[in-house]
């Protein structure tokens, strides 16, 4: 099985897993809006962290991430750019076309964003 890469809403920013920089991160898997489980830690680039795993089975996670459903997958930030309080309406996070190997002065191609001092979602310009 490949990697799952995310690109964080509020900083439209690739999550790196590769080599030595794994950023640190807040994982939220979702389920029709709402959370179901949260992860914190260095991603390891398979939809975990290094410190720690879901409760739930992979496969349950698996299946939830790949239901046909734009509210129900992985919502992932970076640990810096997480908002103190999550936006009412949660989204999965878009995934990486680059799978967290995009340089830091690549345009991202995330079409969904989060203000972090709004909790408002918006389009990208």
């Amino acid at each position: 099985m490949g990697m799952f890469s995310f690109i964080c809403p509020c900083c439209n920013k690739g999550i790196r897993a590769e080599g030595r920089i794994r950023n640190r991160v807040a994982l939220h898997l979702i389920k029709d809006g709402e959370i179901v489980e949260s992860l914190r830690g260095s991603y390891d680039g398979y939809g975990r962290t290094e410190e720690s795993e879901w409760s739930l089975d992979w496969g349950d996670v698996c299946d939830i991430m790949f239901e046909e459903n734009e509210k129900s997958g992985i919502m992932a930030f970076h640990e810096e750019c997480e908002p103190d309080v999550l936006p009412e309406i949660k989204y999965e996070s878009e995934h990486d076309p680059s799978q967290g190997f995009m340089e830091e002065d690549e345009e991202s191609r995330h079409k969904r964003s989060l203000n972090p001092d709004t909790l408002e979602w918006g389009e990208r310009v």
